[in-house]
């Protein structure tokens, strides 16, 4: 009897605290095979038979977040917030000056595509790619904080350009070409996924984790750091600054 009430304790304190604090709104959408999220928009990527949006919670009224498809682009954004949040001026009585607009707001929406060639995100939020890419090619933009997370891929050929300092993270898969442009401090952990070939143009002081078996090639301005697995053919483009290429020590 006491194990029962521990569990339906358990089993409301869970679904209590994961309920939205307002009822969940799904938005059918046109078709579309890229995607720009902006700031301040948490996104679930999902593959499915039918493109949507689904709004899961909001700290931010729903008549502000914007949902619309040009082209084949799926565009998620608030209302001033397209590319950057734009700030108001406040008035207090000792102090007076300007804010973001949405400081410490955020809606999360999951995003159902059927074919997903290209993935740009802007801002601080978490986005996570919950069903594997496979696909020719894939293409991947970064701007800002955003921490990026991609469950799986199986790509022939993957790009992705980084600005600022976001996160990236490959669980797994099996990627034949990847590149990489990075521009800031941000941190590229894809040492769990088989790769072939591998490029990396870095300007600044970003981290990463790669399993190269054939041929990596890095050019860096800064103080960049490439820490591989694999015993890959290994080419150093100019090098102006401290950067350092090793292999992982712990895969010998």
């Amino acid at each position: 009897m006491q194990i029962n009430s521990i569990y339906l304790i358990t089993l409301f304190l869970h679904v209590g605290f994961c309920l939205p604090a307002q009822e969940l709104t799904q938005i059918p959408v046109a078709d579309f095979d890229k995607v720009i999220i902006s700031p301040h928009i948490a996104a679930n990527l999902i593959e499915g038979h039918e493109t949507s949006v689904e709004i899961i919670s909001s700290s931010i009224s729903q008549d502000k977040i914007n949902v619309k498809v040009q082209g084949k682009t799926l565009r998620i954004y608030l209302d001033d917030a397209k590319v950057i949040p734009k700030s108001r001026r406040v008035k207090q009585s000792n102090w007076q000056g300007k804010q973001p607009m949405y400081q410490g707001a955020m809606a999360k929406v999951n995003i159902t595509y059927r074919i997903l060639k290209s993935l740009s995100v802007r801002g601080e939020e978490n986005v996570d790619c919950v069903s594997p890419i496979q696909r020719e090619d894939f293409q991947l933009k970064i701007y800002g904080e955003s921490d990026v997370h991609i469950t799986s891929m199986l790509v022939d050929e993957f790009r992705a350009t980084i600005y600022g300092e976001g996160d990236l993270q490959i669980d797994e898969g099996i990627v034949r070409h990847q590149s990489y442009v990075a521009y800031g401090e941000s941190r590229i952990k894809a040492s769990n996924i088989k790769n072939d070939v591998t490029r990396i143009r870095a300007y600044g002081e970003s981290n990463f984790k790669l399993n190269v078996s054939e041929y990596l090639k890095v050019t860096a301005f800064g103080e960049a750091t490439v820490t591989y697995d694999g015993s890959p053919s290994v080419q150093k483009g100019i090098i102006i600054g401290e950067a350092h290429i090793r292999r992982n020590e712990s895969s010998l």
